[in-house]
């Protein structure tokens, strides 16, 4: 019978000797939970900070947006027409009052397009009461017809009948 040996050092380590298979696996094995481990604490860390960055922003809006919203509706501006000439200087606000006040004008155009959003909303809320008029003024009149013809019907066939 014949003896076969085999050197397992020359299967599992390479042609130098550097590193075995076991700790070729080891070092992968290492290296892949180091990433995954690394990934995970970067996760929760970005989670950390955006939660805490939005708590703060919100927290900070809370407070500074009013009055960054009154001062801005109130600080004055000098306007510039598109042609270059300098306006008298002006406010948000007393351009916005004069802008709703230019357009509170109710016009009635040819056509759709020449209506103002004042002049929509005043025919959609006449249009509207209008409907509701209709409805009760055609349910009154039915009534008083239903009423006077039944009335006249009596007085006919009275008549008619010689009943008097």
């Amino acid at each position: 019978m014949k003896k076969i040996e085999i050197d397992l050092e020359d299967i599992l380590c390479d042609e130098l000797g550097s590193e075995s298979v076991q700790e070729s696996i080891r070092r992968q094995i290492i290296e892949s939970v180091t990433k995954s481990v690394s990934q995970g604490i970067k996760n929760r860390i970005d989670e950390a900070v955006s939660s805490t960055i939005q708590t703060e922003l919100n927290a900070y809006l809370k407070t500074t947006l009013p009055s960054l919203f009154a001062e801005m509706m109130d600080a004055e501006y000098q306007p510039v027409s598109r042609y270059g000439a300098k306006e008298p200087p002006t406010t948000l606000r007393a351009q916005l009052l004069k802008t709703i006040t230019e357009n509170m004008v109710y016009r009635r155009g040819q056509y759709s397009s020449d209506r103002n959003a004042f002049t929509v909303a005043v025919d959609s809320i006449m249009e509207e009461q209008m409907k509701a008029f209709k409805a009760d003024f055609d349910k009154s009149v039915d009534s008083t017809f239903t009423a006077a013809a039944f009335e006249h019907a009596r007085k006919a066939i009275q008549k008619k009948l010689g009943i008097l």
